[in-house]
């Protein structure tokens, strides 16, 4: 798959509520696993596998909307990343890797425009989701990631 069919297929995603992100995933070739195995301090990784192709894997003790969040950032690191991925990452409770600080941001960045994207918030708003909380459900994301998108202090 091309970048640009790549960031097609991702742009077709982000136009329903809440962003299917395990479909997305899939779509993209990459397989999407939990795992009860890990303490809560590390969210999840994406390995390459011996067939080249790759797996998301996931905290399975962490709440839906985390792994929703951390998938979507794994996703990013796909999309975004491929080269530097070597044979894995591996990304604790606060989305940090061997690879440091800017890929990091850059991926989390991404994760929040895919699970989030403006087109949707502001649907979901026009169709009366008018709080943090309400819009949060709708897009299926925690209230603090929820108010870091809008750029509102959240308690």
């Amino acid at each position: 798959m091309t970048q640009v069919e790549i960031e097609e297929l991702v742009s077709e995603f982000k136009q329903t509520a809440p962003v299917r992100v395990v479909a997305l995933a899939r779509e993209l070739g990459l397989r999407v696993m939990r795992t009860n195995q890990w303490d809560l301090t590390v969210s999840g990784a994406i390995v390459r596998n011996q067939d080249g192709a790759f797996t998301v894997w996931t905290n399975a003790k962490h709440p839906e909307i985390r792994r929703r969040f951390t998938i979507a950032h794994e996703v990013a690191h796909y999309v975004l990343h491929r080269d530097a991925i070597g044979d894995g990452i591996r990304d604790d409770a606060l989305f940090r890797s061997s690879l440091g600080g800017i890929l990091e941001r850059q991926a989390n960045s991404y994760a929040a425009d895919l699970l989030m994207p403006l087109n949707l918030v502001n649907q979901c708003f026009d169709e009366g989701a008018d709080s943090i909380e309400k819009l949060a459900a709708a897009l299926r994301v925690s209230k603090t990631a929820m108010s870091i998108r809008l750029g509102i202090p959240w308690e």
